[in-house]
C-alpha cells in the first residue's frame, strides 16, 4: 500500500462495448475480496480487491471478478462510506436504490452501452427470430395459436 501505480482496467467482460483505460494514481487498500453482501445476502468473493486514489477525492475499487452492486458493503469492505462521498457510482440498473435512496441526495440513472442494455435496438442481436419487437417497431402483436 502508498505504492503510485498506472493500471490499465476495465473492458475485460464486454470488449464489443467497453474498452480499457489507464489510472494513475496511489494504492490505499487491498484486501482478498470477501465480504458478506446485505442484498441478497450471501457471501461475496470478487478476488483480489485494490483502492487506487486517483487525486485527492476520487477512489476507484478495482476487483478481479464482476460485481453486483445493489448494496453498498463493497465499499464498506475496502474502508469508503458512501455518506461521505460526493458521488458513487454502482452498476445496477436500479437494483440499488434500496440501499442508496435513504443516504443519497439525488439519484441519477445515466443511459450507458453494455450487454445488459435496457434499450434493446441497440444490442447487437446476431440470431433473433425476426420480426421482433423492438427491433422491428412496426410488429403487430398477435396472441399466440393454441
Amino acid at each position: 500500500m502508498g505504492a503510485d501505480v498506472t493500471l490499465t482496467v476495465g473492458g475485460s467482460l464486454a470488449p464489443e462495448f467497453h474498452g480499457q483505460i489507464g489510472v494513475t494514481g496511489t494504492v490505499v487498500k487491498l484486501t482478498d475480496g470477501r465480504f458478506t453482501s446485505l442484498y441478497p445476502p450471501s457471501p461475496v468473493d470478487l478476488g483480489a480487491t485494490a483502492v487506487v486514489r486517483v487525486g485527492d477525492h476520487l477512489h476507484v475499487v478495482i476487483v478481479e471478478r464482476p460485481a453486483s452492486q445493489l448494496d453498498y458493503q463493497l465499499y464498506e469492505h475496502v474502508g469508503l462510506d458512501p455518506q461521505d462521498a460526493h458521488i458513487v457510482v454502482t452498476k445496477s440498473a436500479g437494483g440499488y436504490r434500496a440501499f442508496y435512496e435513504p443516504i443519497a441526495r439525488e439519484c441519477i440513472d445515466v443511459d450507458t452501452r453494455g450487454p445488459s442494455d435496457s434499450r434493446l435496438d441497440r444490442m447487437p442481436f446476431r440470431r433473433a427470430d425476426r420480426p421482433l419487437w423492438p427491433l422491428d417497431p412496426d410488429t403487430a402483436w398477435r396472441p399466440a395459436a393454441n
